[in-house]
């Protein structure tokens, strides 16, 4: 009877220890963060019904510039602290200050503006100096090569390099080199891609790609997950990832009548939208599927935060959701869309309750 006893005792014993194991190694979310800070100071700083949706929002200067779908101009310039329209320009056409196709992110480094062009497949630059001051602006554009290998749908400028998303024959980045020739970094996609050819690969996994010249670091993310990269772009030609978090979920994979695709319903919408500074990384985060994120148009009222190397700093829980963002100072300054209506709100975040 006590051998009995001793056997269950045993057996007891190991359950527990299976069980405690189990519990110590569960996944924990991105979005669980030790610093939780609910903002509930806001105000409405713009509201507009013309320039449908916001694509992009970056602070500059004592501007804010927007991207959005609007008939006529392409790109908004308001004044920071009473969100007056000042300028708008980006007109599409083919004329010489005109483009076929606006991106809709663009990047700001120092007072020039840059995007995308698809259709001519040109990187265009933009002087906000001369269009605070003048009103107009001459638009620069470079020609990025283009080929059944080598198919960005994005590309920023570093100090080293041109890199970009798309689709590419080898790599998670396409890059060039200051001459233009194609690079191909040794990096790979951060998650299991069995199967699938690195073209197929770049057709499915598009993401964000955002530059901190101060650091010469990358944001890198990807569509339908929370998986984010950090890249390290080095002046002696190197590119390398320096970070990717373990606590995120890719994007779930389907097969259909031959078709490889992204199964929505079953992938995490995870980064909705990024922002970066020379010291943070933010990220608007949902844990909603995509499908159910698409039907709350994308926006959510969780803002995650990370130094340049990974380590998570803060959660900002915002009073009402937004779609996309930058951080300023003291100010979360993020766009929402309301019944046809885009709105700005700028959220204080330096007194804000933990």
């Amino acid at each position: 009877m006590r051998i009995s006893q001793m056997k269950y005792g045993i057996l007891f014993f190991i359950i527990c220890l299976q069980v405690n194991y189990s519990c110590s190694i569960e996944r924990k979310s991105l979005a669980d963060f030790d610093d939780v800070i609910e903002v509930e100071d806001y105000s409405l700083l713009f509201s507009d019904s013309t320039l449908s949706e916001i694509d992009c929002i970056m602070p500059w200067d004592n501007y804010i510039i927007l991207s959005h779908n609007s008939d006529t101009c392409m790109y908004t310039m308001l004044n920071s602290d009473s969100g007056e329209i000042l300028r708008r320009w980006g007109m599409k056409g083919h004329g010489r200050n005109e483009s076929l196709s606006f991106s809709g992110r663009f990047h700001i480094q120092g007072s020039l503006l840059s995007y995308y062009d698809k259709r001519s497949k040109e990187l265009c630059y933009v002087d906000l100096k001369r269009i605070a001051a003048m009103g107009d602006y001459e638009l620069r554009k470079e020609h990025i090569p283009y080929s059944v290998d080598f198919r960005p749908s994005y590309i920023v400028k570093t100090d080293s390099f041109y890199c970009g998303v798309g689709h590419f024959k080898n790599g998670r980045l396409g890059c060039l080199d200051s001459h233009k020739q194609v690079v191909t970094p040794d990096i790979d996609y951060p998650f299991d891609t069995e199967g699938l050819d690195y073209l197929e690969k770049g057709m499915l996994y598009q993401g964000l790609l955002m530059y901190n010249k101060k650091q010469n670091k990358i944001l890198l993310t990807t569509y339908c997950s929370d998986i984010f990269e950090i890249i390290k772009v080095d002046n002696n030609a190197q590119v390398s990832r320096l970070y990717v978090n373990m606590d995120g979920f890719a994007p779930v994979v389907m097969r259909t009548a031959g078709q490889v695709s992204v199964d929505t319903q079953k992938s995490v919408a995870g980064i909705l939208n990024a922002f970066v500074d020379d010291n943070n990384i933010y990220m608007l985060h949902s844990l909603l599927s995509y499908d159910e994120a698409e039907d709350n148009d994308y926006k959510s009222n969780q803002i995650l935060s990370f130094d340049w190397n990974g380590n998570k700093k803060v959660k900002y829980v915002l009073p009402i959701e937004i779609q996309s963002f930058y951080v300023c100072g003291h100010y979360i300054v993020g766009v929402t869309v309301n019944n046809g209506i885009t709105e700005i709100y700028r959220f204080r975040i330096n007194n804000a309750r933990k």
